[in-house]
């Protein structure tokens, strides 16, 4: 632990989290959704994946409140229509060739509640569809315009050569985040629907996102001795990198993950689902009730009892009033 450090990982309390997930069951019927088990041809399925996860950044706006779906899991829902009803919007060849304005409106009627542009939740479109031409070019131009012949290509490794998974796609602007959110969210969810997997699981990066990033701060796995920094996340203002708190979060992530002895990629299906859950804006430990229903740390995890917290009675913001209203950093990206 360095606290000449504006911000750290603190890996004594990476240990204790890690510690309290060694006993956690996970539920079953979460990696049996549809978007995950449908029966759709499975290039289709890659396709489906691949661009859900290339425009999934920032989707703060983005739900259907009569659905009760909001974020990534309208995200699966619009996609599995758009692959069930117009599969051409998913084929690399057409998107590079159609219109961008239009493709955008004809995937923000995915997103909306009645099917029309104008009441569409999906935002910042223009940006989102960019990145699907681009990352349809990459396949284009390099693998026969299938995902498929991307996964083979990379030989199941995610380094150690120039056509490994995550020297392909930091090359594409889609990917390019430095520490690949991205690319291993899809590889996560490739791997969920045993459509790939990769060999050399040691080089994996931690998923790292928003929410996950503001439990992490919460709890004291990342701790930020910055005052000025500290009173900026509190009070939500925008930051011009967030690197540094990212990289600690990663580094806080992989920690725990080692100590827990769960694969580095299931911490995604703790940290996001209780980030966008239970500790968001009314948090469980000071409410007793989650603040969205159905939970969705509930959804991925057998809780038998859910009036606490997973990490209560080790949490740092469960006592400290301050670290209990940090916020992520507040920058605008693509990369998650």
């Amino acid at each position: 632990m360095n606290h000449s450090q504006p911000v750290f990982m603190n890996a004594g309390q990476c240990r204790l989290i890690g510690s309290r997930l060694e006993t956690i069951a996970f539920n079953p019927d979460f990696y049996h959704r549809p978007f995950l088990v449908s029966s759709m041809e499975e290039e289709l399925k890659r396709r489906m994946i691949w661009f859900a996860v290339v425009i999934c950044h920032q989707t703060y706006a983005l739900g259907d409140p009569k659905l009760n779906l909001f974020g990534w899991d309208y995200l699966e829902h619009g996609f599995l229509n758009i692959a069930s009803r117009a599969p051409h919007l998913l084929d690399p060849s057409l998107l590079v060739e159609a219109s961008q304005p239009h493709l955008a409106d004809e995937i923000a009627k995915w997103f909306s509640p009645d099917g029309s542009v104008v009441n569409s939740t999906l935002d910042r479109r223009e940006e989102r569809v960019r990145l699907m031409v681009a990352s349809a070019r990459f396949l284009v131009d390099n693998h026969q315009a299938t995902v498929g012949s991307f996964l083979v290509s990379t030989q199941n490794t995610l380094q150690g050569h120039p056509m490994a998974y995550y020297p392909q796609l930091a090359a594409v602007e889609p990917f390019a985040d430095p520490l690949l959110k991205k690319a291993t969210f899809m590889l996560k969810l490739f791997g969920d629907a045993a459509l790939f997997s990769v060999t050399d699981t040691g080089h994996l990066i931690p998923v790292m996102d928003y929410h996950m990033q503001r439990v992490l701060l919460r709890t004291g796995c990342v701790q930020v001795t910055d005052g000025g920094l500290l009173a900026r996340l509190t009070q939500r203002q925008p930051l011009d990198s967030d690197s540094a708190i990212r990289n600690a979060a990663v580094e806080a992530m992989a920690e725990i993950a080692r100590v827990s002895r769960l694969p580095v990629l299931q911490m995604n299906d703790v940290f996001y689902m209780l980030g966008r859950s239970c500790c968001l804006e009314k948090p469980l430990c000071k409410e007793a009730k989650c603040d969205k229903s159905p939970c969705s740390l509930t959804l991925a995890l057998k809780l038998p009892d859910h009036s606490r917290c997973l990490f209560a009675g080790i949490c740092h913001g469960e006592t400290d009033d301050v670290l209990r209203k940090l916020w992520h950093p507040v920058v605008k990206t693509h990369y998650y």
